[in-house]
This record gives C-alpha cells, sequence and structure tokens, in this order.
C-alpha cells in the first residue's frame, strides 16, 4: 500500500458493490527525473511534429460536424481522476513507473510521479491561481504564477496542461475549425480518418484524428478516438494509440462514458521514443472536495521562487 494517497477522494463503488482494487506497485528500478513528463509531453510538443504554417483544411461540412460532436461530447466531464502504469522506452534506456493524477476541466490539475514503494517522488500543480511544484528526491517546494503553461517551467517543452489533459483522457487537444476527410464516410464503414486544424496560431501542421463507432459516424452512435497523429501519413513524426475503451460510470449524472483503458505513444526520433500507459483506476465526474487541488510547503523543504 502507497504511504501517501494523492487522490484524497472516497473510493468509488465498482459494478460488484465493492471498492476498486488500489494498482499494483511498480517492481522496476527507478528512473530518472521527470523522463516520463519529457517524453509524455513531447509527443504534442510543436516541435516534434511536421512544420508549417497554421490554416484552413477548406470546407467539408460533414467530417466538421463529425468531429465537432465528439469535441463537445468529451468535453462534457468536468473531474477526472487516473491511476496507472507506465513502460518508457527509448533505444536501450528502459524503466517502469506509476503515475497519478487528478483534475478539474478544463486545465486544472495535480499530477504525481511515484517512485517503486508507491511514494511521491515528484508532484506538479496547476490550479488557475498559481503554480507549485515538489521534488522529494531534492526536498525543494517550486512557487509561482500560474501561466498558460504550467509544464514549460520545469520541462523545456511549450505544452499546455489541457493538451496534457486530453493525451490522458483520449480526446482532441482543440476544437477543431476545419476539417476534411481522407476516405468515405458510408454508413457501412467501420473507420474513418478526418484531418482537422484547431485555427492556433502556434500549430505546425493538421492533426490526423482516426475514429471508429459507425455507422455513418453520427453523434448518436457514439464515434470514439482510436487514434491521434501529425506528420507524414505513412511515418508521423508521432502518433497516440487508444486500442481499448471500457464504460466508467459518471458519478454527476449517473450514465456511463467509453474511457480509455490507457495509450500506446511513438514519437519519432533517434532513436524512437515510445510509452505505454496503462489505467488501473479511473473516475469522471466526481464531486471535488475542498483542498484535493492543493500542494504545500513540507516541513523541512527548500522553497524556490519560480
Amino acid at each position: 500500500m502507497p504511504k501517501e494517497s494523492v487522490v484524497r477522494i472516497p473510493p468509488a463503488k465498482g459494478h460488484n458493490g465493492k471498492s476498486p482494487a488500489w494498482p499494483r506497485k511498480t517492481r522496476a528500478a527507478f528512473w530518472r527525473p521527470l523522463a516520463f513528463g519529457l517524453a509524455l509531453f513531447a509527443i504534442l510538443s510543436p516541435g516534434c511534429a511536421q512544420q508549417g504554417a497554421g490554416g484552413s483544411l477548406g470546407g467539408d461540412p460533414e467530417a466538421l460536424s463529425i468531429l465537432r460532436s465528439v469535441w463537445e461530447r468529451d468535453q462534457g466531464i468536468p473531474t477526472m481522476a487516473v491511476r496507472g502504469d507506465v513502460a518508457y522506452s527509448k533505444g536501450t534506456e528502459r524503466f517502469h513507473f506509476r503515475f497519478e493524477l487528478i483534475s478539474k476541466s478544463p486545465s486544472d490539475f495535480l499530477f504525481t510521479i511515484m517512485d517503486p514503494m508507491g511514494s511521491p517522488a515528484y508532484r506538479i500543480l496547476s490550479d488557475g491561481t498559481g503554480l507549485r511544484a515538489l521534488d522529494y528526491r531534492q526536498r525543494i517546494f517550486y512557487q509561482g504564477a500560474a501561466t498558460d503553461r504550467p509544464l514549460e517551467t520545469f520541462l523545456p517543452l511549450p505544452i499546455g496542461s489541457g493538451d496534457f489533459l486530453a493525451l490522458i483522457a483520449g480526446r482532441m487537444p482543440q476544437e477543431p475549425v476545419s476539417a476534411r476527410s481522407e476516405g468515405s464516410l458510408a454508413a457501412d464503414q467501420k473507420v474513418a480518418t478526418l484531418s482537422f486544424r484547431t485555427g492556433s496560431a502556434s500549430e505546425p501542421g493538421p492533426w490526423r484524428a482516426q475514429l471508429t463507432g459507425g455507422p455513418g459516424f453520427r453523434p448518436e452512435d457514439g464515434p470514439t478516438l482510436l487514434q491521434l497523429s501529425r506528420g507524414a501519413r505513412t511515418t508521423p513524426d508521432f502518433l497516440v494509440r487508444y486500442d481499448k475503451r471500457s464504460p466508467y460510470p459518471r458519478e454527476d449524472t449517473g450514465g456511463m462514458v467509453q474511457f480509455p483503458d490507457g495509450l500506446n505513444a511513438v514519437w519519432k526520433g533517434s532513436p524512437d521514443l515510445m510509452i505505454r500507459a496503462t489505467y488501473n483506476e479511473v473516475r469522471l465526474g466526481f464531486a471535488m472536495p475542498l483542498g484535493v487541488l492543493a500542494l504545500e510547503r513540507p516541513e523541512g523543504f527548500e522553497t524556490r521562487f519560480l
């Protein structure tokens, strides 16, 4: 049992009426500081994608309507908590570790990387008013003002927290403003590939989303994101794949939501970087107790201002 619970909320009841089991402990050797964060956010970093000015993909009302319906549906979950395991590989470097995440829409989060014993090694908090972080190994407490890209303070990557949460949740990073279909959208199609842009001035190139859930990919059929990539079609600079989704209860509405069981990501480089994440516990739409998105300086920690 971990020494400290990051997600300080009562556990949800499973389908059998019992509380979900705590995720298993990681048994692999410890990893370098913040390596997972660097790898994960590199996937969506503009520097890792093909270069090109932002723009429109032209008019394809049907493709844009499908993508926007998926976008709007996925934005409706106000809170999310995920515990899981990660396998990291880059060349000969390989390791495993656990993470815990609790977030509040649209971009507030507390992200924790665990050591092999299940204790926190690093924590990063962005709550809309300030930015705080704890390095438990170096016993340092960081504090500063909130920014649009809180992770950039600790990692050399200009990535917004909203993009990070979208990656974990298996949804598009921003709302599509133009789109086109790269194949048929006929009723007998099981998978559709659609390119889209979000209109962001810093967007280096179009996204490519692969959806499953026909026929026709109508909103009422519940299409879901199977794969997200950017770069060349046959050799993308990065690719994120969600192989399996499971129904999870929404605690705010009482309905069920299809949510990823994990993700597989590949970032092309020299060598390639690969991440496989497995989610062991997921909670959606829970009532956020006061004080959960908080991070205070423990006694004996040095304070550094950002």
